[in-house]
């Protein structure tokens, strides 16, 4: 397939509001500390306040993608991105310029809330204007500039006070907008409103001009016939095959994707090295796992098409168990016996940076790229809405009950949990996983209507 160079310019574009989600996710990880610096205006700040101004953004995305669905399907992907980055904006110039905590809290609100509509909107985007030989290649930015954002926003925190670090959010978010403005609406989406000939010439302009873009306007057409994309969604549709099946799958990849520990790994960082006695400084060592997460995101978007989404969610799984439980053996031997002299005091680092790549060249990016290949044009917004609802309600409870686990079972416990439950998602990714490299949306749908002994033949054949 003739590809244009402007379909990556696009894709660059809609990730950038997934860079900017990522720096509003470890925002508080350096503001937390410079905002307790002596002369702050919010120097008095409790411990308690600041792990709800953490956790507060996971709740405010929770209506978000709720109505994210929604919204996406009846205005366009475009402009809901278009619309939603101008809350962002004010969100964070409310943080910014905050002169109490309350401010503060009601723009994570609200910057969770948006952050909720782009999850929502940018893979749907990215999947209805790639071709269909670059999909998994172009779909799997979106952990990648997600990573970005968190490593930018750490670099960044250690030059800027928490009021300019937000500042520094704004930029960016208006320089996603200005180059999103140049790039048409959804094409798939364009078809389903009947507007053809806005279709073809958003196709023309993603393929390049050679390209036989009215042919495939005719092949978006007749697969939107054949899935009743303008037929509303009815209870009749729980019993849909190609409905109820991608949907479960896409909620068991986000409640693993938060059982392996990510979120509170990534929260704690720096006191997670402080407890584990790393030889390491813990702002140093952060950084480094941040970096890393950015060579794996890379790493995958280079791999996925090759060796498939299953084969490289399996073997991610099973490293990040295993490193998982290296971490409980190491934290329970410090318990016992605290030695974190010479080489010991690096076995930590070696861990999660490990742990940081193998989670994040597999078990991380591969529910964002799968979920919407799997999931109809006509259930996709629905089945996206609902995902990014359930691992936001994961997420939090995930970030909120580490201390409260920490304290139960010890800092071992913690990891041998986060490290048993990555073990249990192999024999899901083996079992019940299907590919999808390099098959349609169509044959992909196809394959969930199957009967269940072609099925399990289907889902159990390592491409």
């Amino acid at each position: 397939v003739v590809t244009s160079w402007k379909i990556y310019v696009a894709c660059v574009a809609s990730y950038l509001y997934i860079l900017s989600m990522g720096m509003t996710i470890s925002y508080t990880a350096p503001a937390s500390m410079d905002m307790r610096r002596p002369g702050s205006r919010m120097q008095h700040i409790t411990d308690d306040e600041i792990t709800w101004i953490g956790s507060l953004s996971m709740l405010g995305g929770v209506p978000a993608n709720i109505l994210g669905g929604y919204f996406s399907q009846k205005y366009g992907r475009k402009t809901v991105l278009m619309l939603t980055s101008i809350l962002f904006t004010s969100s964070w110039l409310m943080i910014a310029y905050a002169s109490s905590v309350a401010w503060i809290c009601a723009g994570r609100i609200i910057s969770g809330f948006c952050t909720g509509l782009y999850v929502v909107a940018v893979p749907a985007y990215v999947a209805e204007i790639a071709p269909q030989n670059k999909r998994g290649m172009l779909s799997s930015g979106l952990p990648l500039f997600n990573t970005l954002g968190i490593f930018l926003v750490m670099c960044l925190g250690l030059v800027l006070r928490w009021s300019w670090l937000a500042i520094s959010i704004v930029i960016l978010t208006v320089c996603s907008a200005c180059m999103m403005v140049f790039m048409p609406e959804s094409p798939v989406w364009l078809v389903r409103e009947s507007r053809l000939e806005e279709a073809a010439h958003g196709l023309k302009f993603f393929r390049g001009k050679h390209f036989p873009y009215k042919k495939e306007v005719q092949q978006i057409a007749e697969t939107l016939r054949n899935e009743q994309q303008n037929v509303p969604i009815t209870l009749q549709d729980l019993k849909n095959p190609t409905f109820y099946k991608p949907l479960s799958i896409s909620v068991a990849l986000m409640f693993f994707w938060t059982a392996s520990g990510s979120g509170p790994i990534l929260a704690y960082t720096v006191e997670i090295f402080q407890r584990l006695g790393s030889a390491l400084d813990p702002n140093v060592a952060a950084i480094i796992l941040s970096a890393i997460q950015i060579v794996a995101a890379v790493s995958c978007s280079l791999i996925i098409d090759k060796y498939g989404r299953r084969k490289l969610y399996i073997m991610s799984a099973s490293a990040t168990s295993i490193m998982l439980i290296c971490l409980g053996a190491y934290s329970f031997a410090m318990k016992h016996q605290p030695v974190t002299q010479g080489a010991i005091g690096y076995i930590p680092l070696v861990c999660f940076a490990i742990y940081a790549f193998v989670f994040n060249i597999g078990m991380g990016p591969i529910p964002f790229v799968m979920i919407p290949e799997m999931v109809s044009v006509q259930f996709r917004s629905t089945v996206l809405a609902i995902s990014t609802v359930v691992i936001s309600f994961f997420a939090f409870s995930s970030n909120k009950s580490y201390d409260g686990l920490r304290s139960l079972v010890g800092d071992h416990g913690v990891y041998w949990t986060y490290g048993f439950l990555s073990l249990c998602s192999v024999p899901f990714g083996y079992f019940i996983l299907p590919e999808t490299k390099n098959k349609s949306f169509e044959d992909i749908s196809k394959s969930f209507s199957k009967k269940r002994d072609c099925q399990m033949t289907d889902l159990t054949t390592v491409k």
